[in-house]
């Protein structure tokens, strides 16, 4: 997988109770510059997508604490949904290789939660997430650039 693929993977994410609307605006600031895709709150999306049409956006729905009706989480997976994301990465554990590989069995998984370097990132695709969250996006897609420096022969995987 080259840094393009890699870093198309990456949804920079801003979800934080502490999230600003500056914050929002930085956000897909960081993932053009980084070639990532960029998680705000769906309250922001609006202007969000206003500010970077060019962005790929992603937001969140029944957040943090899954307040959607499992109907609701039926119907969103029924209709055919991009990913089913393994933790919000507000809750002491985060994503886990094995939760991934669990759930990668049934639908494209985005892992979140405690994801904050290449190392981690890396892990959670080997285990079969699709994408990852993370608030520590461009950490993660400059640890790809030094490994691939440090590494003339690296190669994160095949797609």
């Amino acid at each position: 997988m080259d840094r393009d693929a890699f870093a198309a993977r990456i949804d920079h994410t801003v979800l934080g109770p502490e999230t600003t609307p500056g914050a929002v605006e930085a956000a897909p600031d960081t993932a053009t510059e980084h070639g990532m895709n960029a998680c705000v709150p769906p309250y922001y999306l609006p202007d969000a997508a206003e500010y970077a049409p060019a962005v790929t956006l992603v937001t969140v729905c029944g957040f943090p604490h899954g307040q959607a009706a499992p109907e609701a989480k039926e119907i969103a997976a029924e209709a055919g949904v991009a990913f089913i994301e393994t933790a919000t990465g507000f809750s002491a554990a985060g994503a886990t290789a094995e939760d991934v590989g669990i759930m990668s069995e049934y639908l494209p998984v985005k892992a979140s939660g405690g994801i904050g370097g290449f190392e981690a990132a890396l892990s959670m695709f080997e285990a079969g997430a699709d994408r990852v969250g993370a608030s520590a996006g461009a950490a993660i897609v400059e640890g790809f650039d030094a490994e691939a420096v440090a590494t003339a022969s690296f190669d994160p995987g095949a797609e």
